[in-house]
């Protein structure tokens, strides 16, 4: 991953290729990471967010509290826990058991579309009516995000 002046993350393949840019900060990306089990993409910005992505570069959640540029984001190691470092000389715990419980089942179901996607789309024993399933939802959550 690469973090640019350019308010963008990038996501390479191992061989220098561009799988993904994922976009939605108003100021510089300051720092970027994964959970530890690779399925949120936290990144910190100085726009004093920190922005919450899927692995398909969905957007999941914006994170405001810092007064100041966030410099950098870190997960505990069981990814319930973010750390977020800012120019504000503060560092900040991020609960995401917590911000997971106050979504609503509109956005519950939007982030399980989300992830079954792939699954869905590319399983060859889910029948054609079956990979459907979750496209109307996943169609509207890239629509208004």
């Amino acid at each position: 991953m690469t973090i640019s002046d350019d308010k963008t993350v990038k996501i390479w393949s191992i061989d220098g290729k561009l799988i993904r840019t994922l976009e939605g900060h108003n100021g510089w990306v300051m720092g970027v990471c994964f959970s530890p089990d690779d399925r949120i993409i936290a990144s910190a910005s100085a726009d004093r967010t920190i922005k919450l992505w899927n692995h398909d570069g969905d957007l999941i959640s914006t994170l405001q509290s810092h007064d100041n540029w966030v410099m950098g984001v870190a997960f505990d190691s069981t990814g319930q826990l973010l750390a977020s470092a800012s120019a504000d000389n503060t560092v900040k715990l991020w609960n995401l058991q917590k911000l997971e419980s106050e979504l609503t089942l509109e956005q519950l179901v939007r982030r399980g579309c989300s992830w079954l996607h792939n699954y869905l789309t590319n399983n060859p024993t889910i029948s054609q009516e079956d990979k459907s399933l979750c496209h109307e939802i996943c169609s509207e959550a890239t629509e208004n995000v």
